[in-house]
């Protein structure tokens, strides 16, 4: 359901009551008229119409017309009578413009809070734990929440509620990434965590209808990424949009005399999405005149050439060999890629490049 507008203290008498829309007659005393509380003509809001006595009463939405001073009664909520039909109220009732919980959990666009990932320590091999949270779905139409945290397990086909598998059935089980999903089968309702090697949510939703007991999701959001490497889910810390590998990996290693065109480096870090790699970075050099520099980058970026003074790392000429280390963070590409080159090549060079973890900003 749409938001609606909101304005302050409106409450009033209508005309009539019956199952008619709501046509503006009087202000209840102590309150003020839709207009002069500010209505806006076509703009949608939420009412509470009721008896005096209270034995008649209904919640619903719609739209107001200023011309007519005509509240629409589009669609009805709640009532008395437990449906979501209108009231055939005996008398007008009095019907005040009032702000619903839908109201106020309006969607945030691409917004995300909680809903961290870690390892389990009880089965840190095959399990996660996903905090509670709250996000807004992929296409910014609802907010979906996560109440409680979950533990959820990627050696198990997908089953709603804690303890149960996760992953996409349809596949086996594969050092891969896995993209973390909420999902639910409408605002506030069913959620739960998927875990998909795609990035396409449309696939996902797919997946997850086809799977017992999902098909009525319809939303999903990816949380974030984890990774799986000798059958084992990399052990990693996460802090905000920040993914660290608990143990960095050697990616590049002593590489030496390649030249000095650009390289492409193959990074443990999730596929499928593009992430800003988080990397040390080594040079060693020896040479009698000439400095070195190594210069990390994104593959989408111009192939610039690396210098002593257009790099992360420099090494300067001393005649003996010169080791420089640093940091370097370059957005890599869908299949975890990044480009190097040094300035200078000889037998005497030495790249290292060390894969520490990523950001991730997941939607936002």
């Amino acid at each position: 359901m749409a938001a609606s507008s909101l304005i302050n203290v409106c409450r009033f008498n209508p005309t009539a009551g019956g199952t008619t829309d709501w046509t503006y007659s009087s202000a209840v005393t102590g309150y003020q008229s839709p207009s002069a509380a500010g209505a806006v003509n076509g703009a949608q809001y939420s009412y509470r119409a009721e008896s005096a006595d209270l034995s008649q009463w209904e919640i619903g939405t719609g739209a107001y017309n200023s011309g007519t001073g005509v509240f629409a009664r589009t669609a009805v909520l709640f009532n008395s009578a437990g449906t979501t039909a209108k009231i055939n109220f005996t008398a007008p009732p009095q019907v005040a413009i009032v702000a619903l919980k839908e109201d106020l959990l309006s969607v945030i666009p691409n917004y995300i809070s909680g809903l961290g990932l870690a390892n389990n320590v009880t089965d840190a091999t095959n399990d996660i734990d996903i905090a509670a949270g709250l996000a807004a779905d992929s296409t910014n139409a609802v907010m979906l929440r996560l109440a409680s945290a979950l533990t959820k397990r990627l050696d198990a086909g997908w089953a709603a509620g804690t303890g149960n598998g996760m992953r996409n059935s349809g596949v086996a089980i594969a050092d891969t990434t896995y993209h973390i999903y909420l999902v639910s089968k409408a605002e506030g309702v069913g959620a739960d965590i998927y875990a998909h090697t795609s990035t396409a949510v449309a696939t996902v939703i797919t997946a997850l209808q086809a799977e017992s007991g999902g098909s009525g999701y319809i939303y999903a959001r990816r949380i974030g990424s984890i990774m799986r490497e000798g059958g084992v889910i990399v052990p990693f810390v996460q802090d905000g949009d920040l993914f660290m590998r608990k143990t960095s990996s050697a990616d590049v290693v002593s590489a030496s005399n390649f030249g000095t065109t650009a390289q492409t480096a193959t990074l443990k870090l999730p596929t499928g999405i593009r992430v800003q790699a988080q990397l040390r970075v080594a040079i060693n050099w020896t040479h009698a005149s000439s400095a070195n520099g190594l210069l990390v980058s994104d593959l989408s970026l111009t192939d610039e050439a690396a210098a002593y003074n257009n790099a992360q790392v420099a090494a300067v000429a001393t005649g003996s060999a010169f080791v420089n280390a640093g940091q370097a963070f370059v957005m890599t590409n869908t299949s975890a890629q990044v480009r190097y080159r040094v300035a200078l090549n000889s037998t005497a060079l030495f790249v290292d490049i060390r894969t520490a973890g990523w950001l991730d900003t997941r939607g936002k």
